[in-house]
């Protein structure tokens, strides 16, 4: 709460503390409170915002904050760009007006976090009071998630045999670096191809012949494979062959 009380992006200290303890008044339970807490932290992004403004600023809301709310593990801001197919300059202005639930980095390369796991659950919970506005359909935003990390390994960084150019055929993954995996795989594309069947699965999407998700396996199947190979999680391979083939109509 003092992380709000602070922000001056979002108004005085003196002001911030009055909406806070205004709205605390209006809810007596705990799980109220911390609604309250979260929505004197959004409602400036919207207040006193035409109509048309307000929907476009909810809209770039959405598009940005529920996907990073729903990742598997954090990205730096240049990563969720392109991950999202968002210019940087508007994650960053998204991201300017909420330091106060988002612990945003300084530097380039650092991964943006929730301060908390609840602000998390304020945004996908559709039963908060007064949350509708910024509220996150988590279903649509897997799906969301899903399609773009199947359009970043098909189309915008496309996957390919032999992605690393090693000289020889079944060169060890084991000795390769880190940096070397980064450079042919960059964080965005690694993210990508280990969790797009998450993403898919927690869709409720049902997937079935001549689709994006054929296509991609049609196409790029052995890629994608070889890619978890270099990266170490060829393993998981089993699990999310069966997870895809339990959601084929």
């Amino acid at each position: 709460m003092m992380r709000i009380i602070g922000d001056r992006v979002l108004g005085s200290p003196d002001d911030q503390l009055t909406r806070i303890l205004h709205d605390l008044t209006l809810r007596s339970d705990i799980g109220g409170n911390i609604s309250a807490t979260y929505l004197s932290a959004l409602s400036p992004l919207v207040a006193g915002r035409s109509s048309r403004d307000k929907d476009h600023i909810l809209q770039q809301f959405r598009a940005i904050i529920g996907p990073l709310v729903l990742l598997q593990t954090p990205l730096s801001i240049g990563c969720l760009g392109r991950l999202l197919d968002i210019p940087h300059n508007l994650i960053d202005q998204t991201l300017d007006s909420l330091h106060s639930v988002l612990n945003v980095p300084d530097i380039p390369d650092g991964v943006v976090r929730l301060f908390h796991l609840s602000f998390r659950d304020f945004l996908l919970n559709a039963e908060n009071p007064g949350s509708t506005d910024f509220q996150i359909n988590e279903a649509n935003t897997h799906k969301e998630l899903a399609f773009q990390c199947l359009d970043l390994l098909t189309t915008r960084t496309p996957l390919h045999k032999n992605i690393c150019n090693f000289q020889w055929p079944g060169t060890s993954c084991s000795g390769i670096s880190t940096e070397f995996k980064t450079h042919c795989l960059p964080e965005e594309v690694q993210y990508a191809c280990l969790y797009w069947v998450h993403h898919l699965r927690n869709s409720q999407v049902r997937i079935h012949d001549g689709d994006r998700v054929h296509e991609f396996l049609r196409i790029h199947f052995l890629h994608w494979l070889e890619a978890l190979s270099i990266l170490g999680r060829v393993s998981e391979t089993i699990t999310q062959i069966s997870v895809l083939q339990s959601l084929a109509q």
